[in-house]
C-alpha cells in the first residue's frame, strides 16, 4: 500500500487554537490519540504532547504551553467518540495521573494484533506490515519537554497517531473474519474502565531486583544508598538511574565500602560517579548502621489451596491460549484469573458475577475455567 498523504500539521498551543480544535474533534466520529513524556529527562515526569488525528487532520497539543486542557475530557470521556491507541495502557495513566481524565469507548490496536496471533505488535512493526511504511525511531527517546521543538520532532509524533485509524480500519476487518472483535471491545473496554491513574514518582527500595537477596545489614546499607540517590535526583531534576543505576547501588550496599579506593571496585561505578558523589556514597553507608529496614509491605501470600488454584487456572490459561494461537493473555489477565484463584467462586453464578465486566469472555471461557475451579476441589479433597 501506498504512504497515505499527510495533512496540514496544526500546532496546538494556546486557549483559541484549543477551542477551534474541540469544535472541530467534537463532530468526528474515531480519533486517534498518542502522547509524549519526558520520562528519560526528569525527576518526575509528564505528559509533553498530546498527538490527536482525525481522518482528514493531524494536531499536535502542547500541554506546556497550555495550563487548562480540560476541554480534552468532552473527547476521552465522549460515548459516541472512538479513541484509537496503540498500546493504551501507558498512555491512560499517564493522562489519568496528570489531567484526570475519564476514557471510554476506546479501539487498541496492539491489544487487536496480539487478540490476531500476530507475532510483532510494535507499532513500526505494524506499519511496516500493513503499509509498508519505514517507522524513523530516531525520536523515540527524545526529550519531549524541552521546548521549541524541532520541526522533525513535530512530524515524529503526528506519525505516531496519524496512520491508527487505516490501521484499526484494517484490523477490524480482520478481526470480524475470525469472530474476535467482540473480545477486543471488551478488553479496551475493561481497561478504560480500571486503569489507575500512575502515581507520581515514590522512593521505594523494594523495587529494586535483587534486594531480597540482601542480609539485613546490606539492606539497610541500600536504603541509605537508596535515599541519598532521590535527593540527588529532586535536587537535578534527573530521574534516579540517570544519577546512579541500581546496580551500582546493590553492588555497594553488598560490599559495604567505607574508603574511596574500595569504591574503585565497584564496576558500576565510574570514575566521575566516584568524583562527583564519593563522599555522599561513603555518608549513606555509615548512616545506615542506625537504620532498621521495615519488612517489605503487601507480600502476596496465598495458602496452599489459593496456589494451586492459581497453577491450574495459569495452566488451562496457557494451554487455551497456544490452541488458539494466541498469547495467554488474551484469552483473560492474570490478575483477573488470580482475581478468580483468590475467590474460588463455587457456582457458575458466583463466577460471572467476579467476571460481570468480561461477560464476552464469561460466554466463551466461563465453563472451562468452572471445570478447572471443580477439578481442583477434588483434589483438594
Amino acid at each position: 500500500m501506498n504512504e497515505i498523504k499527510l495533512p496540514e500539521l496544526t500546532y496546538v498551543d494556546n486557549i483559541y487554537a484549543l477551542d477551534s480544535m474541540m469544535d472541530h474533534i467534537l463532530l468526528e466520529p474515531i480519533v486517534a490519540v498518542d502522547t509524549e513524556s519526558n520520562s528519560l529527562f526528569a525527576y518526575q515526569e509528564r505528559v509533553c504532547l498530546i498527538q490527536l488525528s482525525t481522518k482528514s487532520r493531524d494536531y499536535l497539543v502542547d500541554p506546556i504551553a497550555i495550563s487548562d486542557l480540560s476541554r480534552l475530557n468532552d473527547l476521552f470521556s465522549s460515548d459516541h467518540i472512538e479513541k484509537v491507541f496503540h498500546a493504551s495502557d501507558y498512555d491512560m495513566v499517564c493522562l489519568k495521573r496528570d489531567f484526570g481524565y475519564e476514557f471510554r469507548n476506546l479501539f487498541d490496536t496492539m491489544i487487536a494484533g496480539r487478540t490476531l496471533g500476530m507475532n510483532s505488535v510494535g507499532l513500526a512493526a505494524m506499519l511496516q506490515t500493513f503499509f509498508n511504511l519505514q517507522v524513523d525511531k530516531r525520536y523515540q527517546r527524545a526529550n519531549w519537554g524541552q521546548r521549541p521543538l524541532k520541526d522533525e520532532m513535530l512530524e515524529y509524533a503526528r506519525k505516531d497517531s496519524h496512520y491508527l485509524i487505516a490501521l484499526r480500519d484494517l484490523l477490524v476487518k480482520k478481526l470480524v473474519e475470525v469472530q474476535r472483535l467482540e473480545l477486543v471491545k471488551e478488553e479496551c473496554a475493561y481497561l478504560a474502565k480500571h486503569t489507575q491513574p500512575l502515581q507520581n514518582h515514590t522512593a521505594d527500595m523494594w523495587r529494586i531486583r535483587g534486594v531480597n537477596q540482601l542480609n539485613t545489614r546490606q539492606q539497610a546499607a541500600l536504603q541509605s544508598l537508596y535515599d541519598f540517590r532521590e535527593e540527588l535526583a529532586k535536587e537535578k531534576n534527573k530521574p534516579p538511574f540517570k544519577i546512579i543505576s541500581n546496580q551500582a547501588l546493590l553492588e555497594i550496599a553488598r560490599s559495604f565500602p567505607k574508603y574511596h579506593k574500595q569504591l574503585e571496585n565497584i564496576s558500576f561505578l565510574s570514575k566521575n560517579h566516584i568524583h562527583q558523589y564519593g563522599n555522599g556514597l561513603l555518608d549513606a553507608i555509615k548512616r545506615s548502621e542506625r537504620i532498621v529496614v521495615k519488612d517489605r509491605e503487601n507480600h502476596n501470600r496465598y495458602d496452599d489451596v489459593v496456589q494451586m488454584l492459581k497453577e491450574r487456572l495459569n495452566d488451562w490459561r496457557r494451554d487455551k491460549g497456544v490452541s488458539l494461537g494466541v498469547p495467554s493473555d488474551v484469552i483473560i489477565s492474570k490478575d483477573m484469573l488470580n482475581k478468580v484463584a483468590e475467590v474460588n467462586p463455587q457456582s457458575m453464578y458466583a463466577l460471572k458475577q467476579l467476571l460481570q465486566d468480561l461477560p464476552v469472555r464469561f460466554e466463551h471461557y466461563g465453563r472451562e475455567i468452572f471445570d478447572v475451579i471443580k477439578k481442583g476441589k477434588h483434589y483438594e479433597n
